[in-house]
């Protein structure tokens, strides 16, 4: 018997277990699913609807199973000619899938490893792991863990740009520790051996540093409508192993070997609704730093993304509108001692401690304000925990920690977002000042000024610097506004002001 038919033959075995079935019909719930025969698809779209589904299918030769990341309202109505507009009308949520592909499973590992961390301190704490059968690894982060509308718009009908913008913001924040552990685990020289790729291919555009995507694909590209995955628990032709699914304390030590398909399988969930919307803040954070605001949610909401719209993936902090002096093209950097007393409105409102939702991006806002007027470490932990006592639910020692931790690893100072962004008014402390100034690092230099204190954007030549300084006066004649990232002035009334209905 050729390698086709035996395959075959220990598919049909493996698909009749209780817990395989389930695992696939479960998944495949809402789903388009299209069943593999060794090295052809079957005829799409398909679903899987009762565990005699999946015998069947594999009785008549299917060896794996796919389904789609989307959620339909019924899959069956799906053909290769419909338009955005109509598989849209159809699409009923999508649920967050990663898929880490690397030929090299200890690489893709400390990848996956990474990848849980980022998500673990962006609050999302209930996601599926599963080993992909070959030698990578799928994350999954279910639809119910995304707010419903974000920015006044259908969160359904933003696939695949926003699950596309996570996906980036998740790669640029693991990127530097990934590249760092990776050289741990080998040098260049043996990473160069063991890939088959010269040195030279394996560093940056500029050949300044390692790429670690040079080794480790994880290209947003491939999320797209329609796009499938590996089920839970499918069998993978190529090695004969299972897709099954892990906890993330597995990842470790993980041994392809345990995924040889036997007779009996231990049922776990891979894709898991959690009780409360976890994925917020990473979905936020995503959509700003991507500067996809403008371009994923719509013109009418662009103001709200004044400032980020077509930034590269490494300009983190321009992700968030920080507003720059004119002609330094850097931040606003503070020089001299800032007290409570220099701190914005809206700064000293949120040191109140607030009643209800909103704790974790009031703690972004703090710790980057925080650390951007050169505060001490030391200071930054004791003011924050003293904060978190007066919050109606406290975020918890563990939580403040790992956000201590990370910050303190980064070399770049990230900004406050600006005043005009929907956190000020989502977590209820926008003031009437925020009007008048673009971020609260505005506020401050103010106040230095007027203390003969010293505020600098950076790249000018010292305190004083004519040019980076702006007039004093007129609050509202002072403000800058970017446009297009020029740093030009827009006179007096120009400046458009955010209203309730952009939020």
């Amino acid at each position: 018997m050729d390698k086709e038919g035996r395959i075959k033959e220990a598919a049909a075995r493996y698909y009749r277990q209780k817990a395989v079935k389930k695992a696939l019909v479960e998944a495949a719930r809402g789903r388009e699913v299209a069943p593999r025969y060794f090295n052809t698809f079957g005829t799409r779209p398909d679903i899987l609807l009762y565990d005699g589904d999946v015998e069947s299918l594999a009785n008549r030769g299917a060896t794996s199973f796919h389904c789609s990341e989307e959620r339909w309202k019924d899959p069956l109505k799906l053909k290769v000619e419909l338009g955005r507009q109509e598989l849209d009308s159809l699409r009923e949520g999508w649920d967050f899938i990663i898929d880490i592909d690397c030929k090299f499973i200890e690489y893709s590992k400390l990848t996956a490893s990474l990848l849980i961390k980022a998500l673990q301190f962006h609050g999302v704490n209930t996601f599926g792991l599963k080993f992909s059968g070959g030698t990578g690894f799928h994350l999954c982060v279910a639809y119910e863990a995304f707010p419903k509308m974000i920015y006044g718009k259908d969160l359904r009908l933003l696939f695949p740009d926003a699950a596309r913008a996570m996906l980036d913001y998740l790669k640029r924040i693991i990127e530097k520790e990934l590249a760092a552990r990776l050289q741990d685990l080998d040098s260049m020289r043996e990473i160069s051996q063991t890939t088959g790729k010269s040195e030279k291919e394996l560093l940056t555009g500029t050949g300044e540093k390692f790429n670690p995507y040079s080794i480790v694909n994880l290209d947003s590209g491939l999320i797209s409508s329609r796009h499938l995955f590996r089920m839970p628990f499918s069998l993978n032709e190529k090695t004969s192993l299972a897709s099954i699914v892990l906890s993330a304390s597995e990842i470790g030590k993980f041994n392809p070997q345990i995924a040889k398909p036997s007779d009996f399988i231990r049922y776990r969930p891979f894709i898991i609704a959690p009780e409360k919307e976890e994925g917020r803040e990473l979905l936020m954070q995503a959509l700003d730093w991507k500067g996809k605001v403008g371009a994923v949610i719509g013109r009418e909401h662009a103001a709200m993304a004044r400032g980020i719209g077509g930034i590269s993936p490494s300009s983190y902090g321009a992700g968030f509108g920080l507003e720059t002096q004119r002609g330094s093209g850097g931040i606003i950097e503070i020089k001299g001692r800032v007290g409570d007393e220099d701190f914005p409105p809206c700064i000293k409102k949120a040191l109140e401690g607030l009643k209800g939702d909103g704790r974790k991006r009031a703690l972004f806002i703090l710790l980057n304000f925080f650390r951007c007027i050169n505060m001490p470490d030391e200071e930054i932990e004791e003011r924050l925990r003293e904060w978190d006592k007066r919050n109606g639910r406290p975020l918890g020692e563990g939580y403040l920690r790992s956000q201590l931790n990370w910050y303190k690893k980064q070399e770049k100072k990230f900004p406050p977002p600006n005043c005009d962004h929907p956190f000020y008014k989502d977590i209820g402390i926008y003031t009437p000042e925020c009007e008048r100034m673009k971020n609260p690092l505005s506020y401050v230099a103010r106040r230095l000024r007027l203390k003969g204190q010293g505020a600098r954007g950076a790249g000018s030549s010292g305190p004083g610097a004519r040019g980076s300084e702006r007039r004093e006066g007129n609050e509202e004649e002072s403000t800058e506004r970017e446009a297009g990232g020029r740093g030009r002035r827009i006179g007096k009334g120009a400046a458009r002001k955010t209203s309730s209905k952009d939020i």
